[in-house]
C-alpha cells in the first residue's frame, strides 16, 4: 500500500451541517497522494452516515467514531494520530477549509528545509460579515522564514493553533506529541510542546487554512463560550502547561509568550465585563490573581498604557475600574484619572483612595512616574465623549452622555464642554451643559433639528463632534462617540421628511452618526456611491481616465446607483457628467513623502473628529461616510512614479473603513514601480477592498504577490471597454471632415524613455504614418489623448495637439491630418470608422477593441509595455504590441503586408473577442453592485484571454520576441535611471533647503557672539586701570561668557 505523504485528520462532533465542505476541501487539494481520518467524537447528528458515504466514494478516506463522547476535542485528535500512516500529519476543524494549495504550499517547504514543523498564513473568515477576511498573525506570514529552533523565530510561539501547521510525523512520534484529554485549549499544550522540540520550523507566506467564523446563534466555538468556570480553569491549565514547555527556549520566547498571555488569552475574560453579571466578573478577577501576579512588571510595560491599567484595575479586584479602562479603550482614549501633581503621580479609576494598591504589583502598575505616554496637557488628550441617549421630536435634537476627565481639565472652574452636529458639510453648535461626576463629567446637548428636504430620497445622516476648552482657552477636538457594546436608547417620533425611525451608528474611534431611514419604499432607495477617477486635473482632459471614469459612473447608473464624484475641479466635472462631485484632497500639492504623510493623518484626524476639516474637505469627508460604497474607478496611478494618487485613495480608504463603507477597486495597473515605502499602502487598499479588480495579467500576479493570500484579486479589463460612442453631430463631421478611408494614430506628445529627444521622436512617428499611407493607400487622422477639452487652440508643448501638429509638420506624404481635442466617447465614434488604429498610448487599443477594430500599439516604455501587451493578450492580439524602436522595415513592413492582406479577417476576430470580453465586464459591475446592495462578496473568476491571433510567421515571432527583450531590458534600466536621478534631485533640493536654513541659523549666532564679544572687550577696557582685579562676581561672570564662547 502507497504510503500517503500527508494525513489529514478531520475532527468533528455534530457538525454534519458543515463537514461535507472540509473534508471535500482536502480531497480536491492539488498535491493528491494524501490520506483523511474523520475523527468523530461520537456524534449523534447524520454525521455518521456523510462519513460512510465518503468511506465508499473515495479510498482515501479512514474513519474513527469514538462510544461515547470524550467531552473535548483533545481524545479524537489522538484517535487521528494514531491511525495516521502519512509521512505529515495536518489538522482540520469539522467547520473549516482548506484552500486548494494548502497541502502542497506546506509540503514543498519541509521537503525543502526538512523542518519539522512549517507553518502557513491562515485567515479568519466572517461568514456573519459578508465572508470578510481577518489573516491571523499576517506578520508571521509575510516572507519565508526558517529557525533551526524557536529561539531563532520566537514570535512564532505567539500562533498557538495547530490547524495552520504541517508537523512531520516521525518528529511528533519521536518526542511523544499527544494532546492532552479532557480539557480545553489543547491547542495551546499542543502548539507549545512542539515548537519548544522542533529542530527546524519554517513559515511560508502562502494562505494555508479558512477558519469560518459563523454567528453566535448558529455554531458556538470554544472560545465564545467563556462565562463557565471549566472554561476559564481550563486557560490557566493550559498557559501553566506551555510555560513549561517553553522554559528552555530562551528569554525571547518567554517574553513573547507573556505578550500572548496579557494580550490575549486573559483578554478574552475581561473583556466580557461590559455585558457580564458583577458576580462572574469577580470570579474571573479571583480565578486569574494568581496567573497575573507571577507576570514580570516588564511583561506590562511592553504593552499600551491602556492595558496596564486595566490590570491594574483587575489586580486590584476593581470590576467597576476595569469596566471603566474597556470603554476608554472602546473609544481609543484612556479613561479613569491620572494624579500627576502628586508625589508619586499615579492613576485611579475615580477618586484617589480608589488606586489599585491591594497588591504590591498592583501598586507598581497604577504608578505613573516615569512611565511614558501619560497624558499631561489638554490640548494633545484622546478624551472620549460617549453618548448614552439621544432624543429627536419636531423641532429639536437633545443628546446625553458622559465623557473622560483623565487630568480633571473639564472640572475646573471656566472650562466649557461644546458639541456640535454635522449636516454633510455644514456643523451647528449645539448648547451644551456639563457637570463632574466620579469617573468624569456627564452632560447634555440640543439642537434645533436640521432643516432636511422631506422630498429626497437620501437619508438625513447627522453627526457629532465635540471641543473641549479649558480655563485657558486652550482646544481639543475630539469625536463624540456610540460604543459599539453600550446600548444607547433612541427616541423619535420620525418627524423629518419621510423618515420615522433613527438609528445610531458608530464607527471606529469616530463620530456617532444619527441616521434616519425611509419610512416606505427604502428598499427602492438608489444607492449611493462615491467615485475617485482621475478627472479634471487642472483644467485638463486626460481621455483615458476620462473614459475609464465615465465608463464606471454609466455602469453604475445603469444598476440604479446615485454617483458622486471626487475630482480635480468639481464644477467641470459636474459639467461634463452630469454627476455631484466634490474636490479631491490634493496631495498632489504636497511635494514631499513627509508632507503627503502629515496631510494624511490630519485627513484622518479630522474624519474622526480630532482635527478642524477645511471646507473642502469636510465636504469630501463627508461625502465618504453617507456614501453606501466608495468606488475606485479603473486607472494606472497605482505606482511610485504619482505616488500622489496612491495617497489620495488611502485616504479615502481610511476614512470609509471608520465608518463601514465598502470599498471596490476597479480595472487598475499597479505598478511596475513601486517602492518599498509603497508597496504597504497598495497592499492597505487591497486588504480592505471587497474586490480588487487587476486590468491584466501581470498586475493581477503582482497584486496576489503583493496580498500574500489576502485580498480578493480579479483579473478584469479595461472599463472604457464598456464605453460606447456618441453620435457626432453634422456641425462636428464637418469640422474634421473625415476622408473615407483613414486610420486613426494617437501619440503621447512627450518621448519618455525612448531615449529620444522629442523633435527626434516626432520625425520617426511620421516616418512611421507616412509608411502607413503609402502600404494601404490610406489617410492617418491624429486624434489626441491629453489636453484643454472644448479650447479653440493648446497652449504651451505638454499636450498631444502639440505633439501631432509637429508630426505632420515633419510627414512628406501629405496624407496625415491633427485634429483638435475631442471627448472620449467622441473619440470612439471617430476609431469605428477607421481600418485600423496606431499608437504610442494605451486607450486606443481599448477603444480599437471596443468597437471592433484592430489596434497596433508602439510601445515607448516599460511601463507601456506592460499595459498594451496586457490589454492586447485580452483579446488574443498580443502579437500587435511592437517596440517603437524596432518598427523598421524588419518588423513594420511584414506586419502592414499582413494588414494588407488579412484586415477583415482580424478586425473579425477582434470584434468577437471584444463581444465576450465586454460581456464579461458588464458581468464585473453586476456582481460590485450587487455587493453594495446586500454586503455579500464579489464572486467573480478571472476574465479569459481570448485564442491568439498570430500576424507573421515563426521568423516574424522570433524577432518580435528578441526585440521585446532587449527593449524591455533597456526601458526598465532607463525607467530605474529616471526615478533615480528624479529622486537624487529633490534629495539634493532638499539638502540645499537644509544647507540654507543652517546657514541663515549660523549667521544669526556668529552675529551674537559678535556683539558678546564686543560687550567683553568693553567691560576688560573698564577694569584695565585698576591696581587691583575686579570682584569675584564680575570675574566669575567673565570666565563663564568666554566658556560659552569656546563651546559655540
Amino acid at each position: 500500500m502507497t504510503v500517503p505523504d500527508v494525513s489529514v485528520i478531520v475532527i468533528g462532533y455534530n457538525d454534519a451541517a458543515h463537514l461535507p465542505v472540509a473534508v471535500n476541501s482536502v480531497l480536491t487539494q492539488t498535491h493528491r497522494n494524501i490520506e483523511v481520518i474523520i475523527s468523530d467524537d461520537h456524534s449523534t447528528d447524520e454525521t455518521p452516515e456523510i462519513v460512510a458515504a465518503f468511506l465508499t466514494q473515495d479510498q482515501r478516506v479512514r474513519s474513527h467514531r469514538r462510544s461515547e463522547n470524550s467531552g473535548a476535542p483533545g481524545g479524537p485528535l489522538n484517535d487521528g494520530l494514531r491511525l495516521a500512516r502519512g509521512r505529515y500529519v495536518m489538522f482540520l476543524g469539522s467547520d473549516d477549509d482548506l484552500p486548494s494549495g494548502a497541502v502542497a504550499s506546506l509540503l514543498e517547504e519541509a521537503e525543502r528545509s526538512a523542518a519539522d514543523v512549517v507553518s502557513g498564513l491562515l485567515v479568519r473568515v466572517l461568514r456573519n460579515e459578508g465572508d470578510r477576511r481577518v489573516p491571523w498573525f499576517p506578520n508571521l506570514h509575510a516572507e519565508l522564514r526558517y529557525g533551526a529552533t524557536l529561539a531563532d523565530i520566537p514570535a512564532e510561539s505567539q500562533d498557538t493553533l495547530t490547524t495552520n501547521k504541517l508537523y512531520r510525523r516521525e518528529f511528533l512520534e519521536r518526542i511523544g506529541a499527544r494532546f492532552p484529554e479532557g480539557m480545553l485549549y489543547e491547542d495551546v499544550v499542543f502548539s507549545a510542546h512542539t515548537l519548544a522540540a522542533a529542530q527546524g520550523i519554517a513559515q511560508i507566506t502562502a494562505e494555508v487554512y479558512h477558519w469560518n467564523v459563523y454567528p453566535r446563534e448558529e455554531r458556538q466555538s470554544i472560545t465564545n463560550q467563556r462565562h463557565t468556570r471549566k472554561n476559564l480553569e481550563d486557560r490557566l491549565r493550559a498557559l501553566d502547561l506551555a510555560e513549561t514547555a517553553f522554559a528552555e527556549s530562551g528569554e525571547e520566547v518567554r517574553a513573547e509568550f507573556e505578550d500572548k498571555v496579557i494580550a490575549h488569552h486573559l483578554r478574552f475574560y475581561l473583556n466580557d465585563f461590559l455585558e457580564a453579571e458583577d458576580e462572574w466578573c469577580a470570579v474571573v478577577l479571583e480565578m486569574i490573581r494568581p496567573r497575573l501576579e507571577r507576570t514580570p512588571l516588564e511583561a506590562f510595560e511592553r504593552r499600551f498604557l491602556g492595558d496596564r491599567l486595566l490590570y491594574a484595575a483587575a489586580l486590584g479586584g476593581d470590576v467597576d475600574g476595569v469596566r471603566a479602562v474597556l470603554r476608554g479603550k472602546l473609544g481609543g482614549a484612556l479613561s479613569g484619572r491620572f494624579f500627576t501633581q502628586m508625589s508619586p503621580s499615579f492613576w485611579a479609576p475615580r477618586d484617589p483612595e480608589s488606586r489599585p494598591s491591594s497588591t504590591p504589583l498592583a501598586k507598581q502598575l497604577s504608578a505613573m512616574d516615569g512611565v511614558p505616554r501619560v497624558p499631561r496637557t489638554h490640548a494633545n488628550l484622546m478624551y472620549l465623549h460617549a453618548i448614552q441617549r439621544v432624543e429627536v421630536d419636531e423641532r429639536t435634537i437633545r443628546v446625553h452622555g458622559w465623557s473622560t476627565d483623565p487630568i480633571g481639565v473639564l472640572r475646573e472652574p471656566g472650562s466649557r464642554l461644546s458639541l456640535f452636529v454635522a449636516d454633510g458639510g455644514n456643523r451647528q453648535q449645539m448648547a451644551t451643559a456639563h457637570a463632574a461626576t466620579d469617573e468624569g463629567v456627564s452632560w447634555v446637548a440640543e439642537v434645533a433639528l436640521p432643516q432636511v428636504d422631506p422630498g429626497t430620497l437620501a437619508s438625513p445622516v447627522l453627526e457629532f463632534t465635540a471641543i473641549a476648552t479649558d480655563a485657558r482657552g486652550q482646544t481639543n477636538h475630539s469625536p463624540v462617540q456610540a460604543l459599539g457594546q453600550e446600548k444607547v436608547e433612541v427616541v423619535g417620533d420620525g418627524a423629518i421628511g419621510v423618515s420615522s425611525l433613527w438609528e445610531l451608528c458608530p464607527t471606529f474611534h469616530g463620530p456617532a452618526r444619527l441616521v434616519a431611514a425611509a419610512q416606505a419604499g427604502s428598499d427602492l432607495i438608489a444607492p449611493r456611491v462615491l467615485v475617485i477617477g482621475d478627472v479634471s486635473w487642472n483644467g485638463r482632459y486626460h481621455l483615458g481616465d476620462e473614459a475609464m471614469t465615465e465608463a464606471a459612473i454609466a455602469q453604475l447608473r445603469e444598476r440604479g446607483c446615485e454617483v458622486t464624484v471626487v475630482a480635480g475641479d468639481p464644477l467641470v466635472t459636474r459639467e461634463h457628467y452630469g454627476v455631484e462631485a466634490v474636490p479631491s484632497f490634493g496631495f498632489v500639492r504636497e511635494k514631499t513623502r513627509t508632507a503627503r504623510v502629515r496631510r494624511l493623518d490630519a485627513l484622518v484626524a479630522g474624519a474622526r473628529g480630532r482635527a478642524e476639516l477645511s471646507s473642502d474637505d469636510a465636504l469630501t469627508v463627508a461625502a465618504v461616510k453617507n456614501a453606501d460604497a466608495v468606488v475606485v474607478a479603473g486607472g494606472g496611478n497605482l505606482n511610485s512614479s504619482g505616488s500622489q494618487h496612491i495617497f489620495e485613495r488611502v485616504a479615502l480608504k481610511r476614512i470609509a473603513e471608520a465608518v463601514g463603507v465598502p470599498l471596490f477597486i476597479s480595472s487598475q495597473t499597479v505598478g511596475p514601480l513601486l517602492v518599498p515605502e509603497d508597496r504597504p499602502m497598495v497592499r492597505e487598499l487591497l486588504s480592505y477592498a471587497t474586490a480588487f479588480g487587476a486590468r491584466e495579467r501581470a498586475t493581477a500576479a503582482l497584486m496576489r504577490e503583493i496580498g500574500a493570500g489576502i485580498g480578493n484579486v480579479v483579473q478584469t479589463l479595461d472599463d472604457a471597454l464598456l464605453l460606447d460612442p456618441v453620435e457626432l453631430s453634422s456641425e462636428r463631421l464637418e469640422t474634421m471632415k473625415l476622408p473615407s478611408r483613414y486610420v486613426v494614430g494617437s501619440f503621447t506628445f512627450h518621448a519618455y524613455s525612448t531615449g529620444l529627444g522629442r523633435e527626434e521622436y516626432y520625425r520617426d512617428l511620421a516616418r512611421i504614418v507616412d509608411g502607413i499611407v503609402e502600404a494601404h493607400g490610406v489617410d492617418v487622422v491624429l486624434l489626441p489623448h491629453m489636453g484643454v477639452l472644448g479650447a479653440a487652440e493648446q497652449t504651451g508643448r505638454d499636450n498631444d495637439v502639440y505633439g501631432h501638429d509637429r508630426v505632420v509638420h515633419y510627414s512628406q506624404s501629405g496624407r496625415v491630418r491633427s485634429l483638435p481635442m475631442i471627448s472620449a466617447r467622441e473619440v470612439l465614434a471617430v476609431t469605428t470608422g477607421a481600418e485600423y488604429t496606431v499608437s504610442t498610448r494605451y486607450h486606443p487599443l481599448v477603444f480599437g477593441a471596443a468597437v471592433g477594430v484592430p489596434a497596433i500599439g508602439l510601445v515607448t516604455s516599460y511601463y507601456s509595455a506592460l499595459r498594451m501587451r496586457g490589454a492586447l493578450a485580452a483579446f488574443g492580439v498580443e502579437s500587435l504590441a511592437v517596440p517603437f524602436e524596432y518598427w523598421t522595415p524588419a518588423l513594420g513592413a511584414p506586419l502592414l503586408e499582413t494588414l494588407s492582406l488579412r484586415r477583415d479577417q482580424l478586425a473579425a476576430h477582434v470584434s468577437g473577442a471584444g463581444v465576450e470580453q465586454r460581456a464579461f465586464q458588464s458581468r464585473w459591475w453586476d456582481a460590485i453592485v450587487q455587493s453594495i446592495r446586500t454586503r455579500e462578496p464579489v464572486l467573480v473568476a478571472d476574465t479569459s484571454e481570448m485564442g491568439s491571433w498570430i500576424w507573421g510567421d515563426a521568423h516574424d515571432e522570433r524577432l518580435l520576441a528578441m526585440s521585446r527583450v532587449a527593449h524591455e531590458a533597456t526601458n526598465m534600466y532607463r525607467m530605474n535611471n529616471l526615478v533615480n536621478v528624479e529622486d537624487h534631485a529633490a534629495r539634493i533640493a532638499q539638502l540645499e533647503r537644509a544647507h540654507q536654513r543652517t546657514e541663515k541659523t549660523n549667521h544669526r549666532e556668529a552675529d551674537h557672539l559678535r556683539k558678546e564679544l564686543e560687550h567683553l572687550r568693553t567691560e576688560f577696557a573698564g577694569l584695565s586701570h585698576r591696581v587691583r582685579p575686579p570682584g569675584a562676581r564680575t570675574r566669575d561672570r567673565i570666565r563663564l561668557a568666554l566658556q560659552r564662547m569656546r563651546g559655540r
